[in-house]
């Protein structure tokens, strides 16, 4: 394995949605999405961004229409590159939604990441948010404030963390609130680029400034948006290249180094 830092998009699915539930302001045209982990690899280190969405006969039934073949089920999304579920030694989640947060059970041997404030709403969200986090069958979450999302099952008790931490030396998770409440992003410094993986605070280029509008145009699903726009700054100050989350032309990428 290399010993310089590398990333990996990995498909897990393809999507169909209105461009206006991921950009602020867009029309409401119906565009192709798609469903990504990211396998970053740092000298011996595997290390799994996002874990991929629930089932998608759940996930058209609940949210908006998905599809996976075969091939881009996690375990074998993983295999085609040479890694097996017991290789991945680390997962962080930047968020815990139905489609960034399913399939954590797959990897018995890795350490689990998660912001504390993201596990902490993910068990009580506010009523508009329920649905992200399948929690739409809790009438009042407050009468049952440790239900996680039914698609989340930890197979090791998860890290929960409250900020930034360096994981290795090319590899650092960073707090960027904006899109959920305890959102992270991870920044991955390669041989020649500072590359961000920032979950769906940036879901396609659209976002990102000089595609909608000529400053960023952030997820319509927020919590704080000044939060939003304070992590995005430091985004941007921080890194060279930032990989949007539902892009397609994301997927069509095979390394990022």
């Amino acid at each position: 394995m290399t010993s310089r830092a590398t990333v990996r998009p990995l498909l897990v699915g393809t999507g169909r949605r209105p461009l206006d539930s991921l950009v602020m302001g867009a029309t409401s045209e119906l565009i192709d999405t798609v469903f990504v982990m990211f396998l970053v690899q740092d000298g011996r280190r595997n290390i799994l961004v996002d874990t991929g969405i629930i089932p998608p006969d759940e996930a058209c039934a609940h949210h908006h229409p998905c599809a996976q073949t075969s091939e881009q089920q996690p375990v074998h999304a993983l295999e085609r590159v040479g890694v097996s579920p017991d290789d991945v030694d680390t997962v962080v989640l930047t968020h815990l939604h139905w489609d960034h947060a399913a399939n954590v059970d797959l990897f018995p041997n890795a350490a689990v990441y998660v912001q504390r404030d993201e596990l902490r709403y993910a068990r009580d969200p506010l009523p508009v948010h329920r649905g992200a986090y399948d929690q739409t069958t809790v009438v009042d979450c407050a009468d049952q404030p440790d239900t996680d999302p039914p698609y989340l099952s930890f197979r090791n008790t998860p890290s929960l963390i409250d900020g930034d931490i360096n994981l290795t030396d090319h590899v650092t998770i960073l707090a960027t609130p904006g899109h959920s409440p305890g959102s992270q992003s991870v920044l991955v410094r390669t041989e020649s680029h500072r590359i961000l993986l920032p979950g769906d605070n940036v879901p396609l280029h659209l976002n990102l400034p000089g595609g909608q509008h000529s400053y960023f145009t952030p997820n319509p699903t927020h919590v704080d948006l000044r939060a939003y726009h304070r992590s995005m700054r430091r985004s941007f100050q921080l890194s060279d290249t930032i990989v949007p989350s539902h892009d397609p032309r994301v997927a069509e990428v095979p390394l990022l180094t």
